[in-house]
């Protein structure tokens, strides 16, 4: 027998009440026996010493009453002291014990006076048989007894202070794990047995980790304890495939890691029911989340009624490059810092088209079948964009009710790395390992903590997690699972075959997100090693973006561009104080663009003020404005609108005022800088663009602004 299968089997009886304790398990047959014997040889003996009385004394008339008297006298005082020492015995004991002694006190009496003949020798046979099983089975029922009190637990309970808890059950699942039902008594409660859980392990010669103690949340004195006696996750476990090929996203879990009984780990990205929980997954750098997450969305790609997102701005064609192309196939992967951050611009303009096409439905929430594919958004090292993002963290609060999942990735779920705002909308957690187990209490449940749950094994164990919430059973939170492994090319075998059955994005979402969505990075290929490629090159192409539409249907205009009376503005204190602050904004802009200018450009170089300058040529442009001259304001508006159509056909995703001096310079009103902020807050109002707080003087371009297709034409 080996050292680790002898630690499971002492583990394993342990629990199970089957390690014997004393020299009674290690003596030989006749010490075991000589118990059971005791009655019928001291029956027999009492029996020959009562006629042997009988001979010397029962003849003499003077002398046998009083020795009756005497043997009666004796018995009686032993039977009351019998009586009395065995009260703590319990009932039986004590009956049993007290009418044996009386019994041989009256057989004692009666065989001095007549011998052991007729009746009295009938009453020693009959009342010494009954009496003498009656010790045996006692005796057996008192071993079981004395076995369950001289075992490992019973020496637990001394040795490490668990006393007031009984072992009621325990048993092993076969696989290496051993559960004991433990109960509380005399006020105990799971928190004093949970802070013995060290000494417990270490009694039971078992890891850091590897022992977990659950109180029932309907009876705190019942305590379920989870032994690890042997590791089954020790080697990695191999991808099978997908989980349901073709089924849709809501019909079952996604499969991708295993607990440590056997049992599959399921994933419920829509809820259950209905009920989304976004996902935060923490683990030391190479702990195995990435891989985690690569399984994950291939499984989702593999399925109908669901596009995935990937957010990743450090490495992401290394990390789902093998997967690339199934996620721009209908979803879209997010590839910079800058990009995340109109990502997350767009979505409430995404997350308001699609309730309110889900509303028009009559529907609280997504559901299968209802015209919208299910968004995946998979945020992969967040600390490079989720600091300090509104915007991010406004996505979080929203997207569920629109039909959406996040999952967010980081190392460490420090204020510094995620905003805190965004970990309270986390409910669901993978927790891979750290180096430090304070880590691991920023995101699981302080009762896991509690009950032993320590994923301090850093990246020594990589693909080990715990995993809580997203579908998964709550008595399973403190059980250690672990990533499956899935080979590179398998997985981009997987996804391609995945495009036969994918839902493409629907017009609803594709549409809200505007040139986010059609100037997008489409590959073709997966991005595999040359071991699993034969040399093929991963391709990228861009979809061709949508002809421009130059004339704005009617009641697209009439809702986006804006009319001659909301340039009429009032000359109040509230309209003066926002105009100064709208000075002082340009005014900081216009000072940080002449710092890095020539101050003497061309002719003017070198000039003093005391000699005369010579007129501008006609080469040179001037613009000299005057009051109330150039365009109307709406068809400065319109032009303003053409010209961010244009830019949104060409895929252009940024703008800065200064890129509109053209329009905002040519419009006839007082105050043309004024002007042009009312339009961009209109524009932003209406989802077209975003004024990004961390980005001073840049706009991001989400959409044209005739890109408003109404409620009725979308679906």
């Amino acid at each position: 027998m080996t050292r680790r299968t002898r630690r499971k089997s002492a583990a394993g009886n342990m629990f199970r009440g089957a390690i014997d304790s004393g020299a009674e398990t290690r003596g030989d047959i006749g010490g075991r026996l000589l118990p059971y014997a005791t009655p019928y040889v001291l029956g027999v003996t009492a029996a020959a010493g009562t006629e042997g009385a009988h001979l010397l004394w029962g003849g003499d008339p003077t002398v046998t009453p009083f020795i009756s008297i005497v043997f009666a006298g004796a018995g009686a005082v032993l039977t009351t002291y019998v009586h009395k020492a065995t009260k703590s015995g319990g009932k039986a004991k004590q009956v049993l014990y007290t009418a044996s002694t009386g019994g041989v006190t009256a057989g004692a009496t009666a065989g001095l006076v007549t011998g052991l003949e007729g009746a009295t020798l009938s009453g020693w046979i009959l009342g010494g048989t009954v009496l003498s099983i009656s010790h045996t089975v006692r005796r057996l029922i008192g071993a079981k007894e004395e076995g369950a009190k001289g075992s490992k637990w019973s020496r637990l309970e001394d040795a490490i202070g668990l006393g007031r808890f009984e072992l009621k059950e325990a048993k092993s699942n076969g696989r290496g794990t051993v559960t004991a039902q433990i109960e509380a008594v005399d006020g105990a409660t799971g928190d004093e047995l949970t802070k013995r859980l060290g000494s417990l392990a270490s009694v039971l010669k078992l890891g850091k980790g590897r022992i977990t103690a659950i109180e029932d949340p309907e009876d705190s004195s019942r305590i379920e304890i989870r032994a690890v006696v042997e590791d089954l996750l020790r080697e990695s476990i191999p991808w099978p495939g997908p989980s349901a090929f073709g089924a849709s996203i809501a019909a079952c879990p996604l499969v991708v890691a295993r607990y440590e009984d056997g049992e599959d780990v399921p994933l419920n990205p829509t809820g259950l029911p209905g009920n989304v929980e976004h996902m935060a997954a923490q683990g030391t750098n190479g702990a195995g989340k990435t891989q985690w997450g690569v399984l994950a969305m291939a499984d989702a790609l593999t399925r109908t009624e669901v596009s995935v997102i990937a957010v990743n701005a450090s490495k992401p064609q290394q990390d789902f490059g093998v997967i690339r192309h199934g996620i721009t196939d209908n979803g879209m992967m997010i590839e910079s810092v800058k990009g995340a951050k109109k990502f997350f611009a767009t979505m409430p303009n995404v997350i308001k088209s699609r309730t309110d096409f889900l509303a028009a439905k009559g529907l609280k929430r997504w559901k299968p079948g209802c015209g919208l594919n299910f968004l995946i958004i998979w945020c992969e090292e967040a600390a490079d964009y989720a600091a300090d993002s509104a915007q991010y963290v406004h996505m979080l609060r929203t997207l569920r009710a629109a039909g959406g999942w996040v999952v967010t990735s980081a190392q460490r779920w420090t204020h510094d790395q995620v905003d805190t705002t965004a970990r309270a909308n986390h409910p669901a957690v993978a927790q891979f390992g750290v180096t430090d187990a304070s880590d691991a209490g920023l995101l699981l449940p302080s009762e896991l903590i509690e009950a032993g749950v320590n994923p301090e094994w850093g990246n020594r164990k990589p693909g080990r997690a715990y995993f809580v919430g997203a579908g998964t059973a709550e008595e399973r939170w403190s059980m250690v699972a672990r990533a499956m492994l899935g080979e590179d090319r398998a997985l981009a075998d997987f996804v391609s075959a995945g495009a036969s059955v994918r839902t493409p994005l629907d017009s609803v979402t594709a549409g809200s997100f505007g040139a986010l969505w059609t100037s997008r990075s489409i590959y073709t290929t997966p991005l595999l090693s040359e071991e699993d490629e034969d040399g093929e090159a991963g391709a990228e192409v861009t979809e061709p973006a949508p002809t421009p539409n130059p004339s704005a249907p009617a009641h697209v205009a009439a809702a986006t561009a804006p009319t001659p009376e909301d340039d009429v503005f009032s000359d109040d204190e509230d309209d003066e104080a926002e105009a100064l602050e709208l000075e002082l904004a340009e005014g900081r802009e216009s000072l940080d663009r002449v710092r890095g200018m020539d101050l003497e450009p061309g002719q003017y170089r070198g000039a003093v003020l005391v000699e005369e300058i010579d007129p501008p040529t006609e080469s040179v442009v001037t613009f000299e404005p005057e009051m109330g001259a150039g365009i109307s304001s709406a068809d400065a508006a319109e032009e303003l609108a053409r010209v961010l159509d244009r830019w949104a056909a060409d895929g252009r995703g940024e703008f800065t005022p200064t890129d509109l001096k053209d329009v905002w310079l040519s419009v006839s009103v007082t105050d043309k800088r004024r002007w042009l902020y009312r339009q961009l807050e209109k524009l932003e109002d209406a989802g077209v663009i975003s004024d990004p707080p961390e980005e001073y003087g840049v706009y991001y371009l989400l959409r044209s602004p005739y890109d408003t297709t109404p409620m009725s034409d979308a679906a």
